[in-house]
């Protein structure tokens, strides 16, 4: 094999390697933003909940109060 078969090789090699590399950002990116999206409706969610919760227990302290 030639010094520049050899050298096509690697750079064949090195360019799949780049590829590859550049495909995996990508995907890491992507997965960082759906997370950070997931995230934020699962706060969403947690701070509807928290709302829910406040008018429950008030609903509560004016059944008892009702009841009393």
């Amino acid at each position: 094999m030639s010094e520049d078969d050899k050298n096509d090789r690697w750079r064949v090699e090195w360019s799949d390697l780049a590829e590859k590399i550049g495909e995996t950002k990508t995907k890491i990116v992507e997965e960082i933003a759906r997370k950070k999206h997931a995230e934020h409706t699962l706060q969403t969610i947690n701070q509807r909940l928290e709302l829910l919760r406040t008018e429950f227990d008030t609903l509560i302290d004016k059944a008892q109060k009702y009841l009393h």
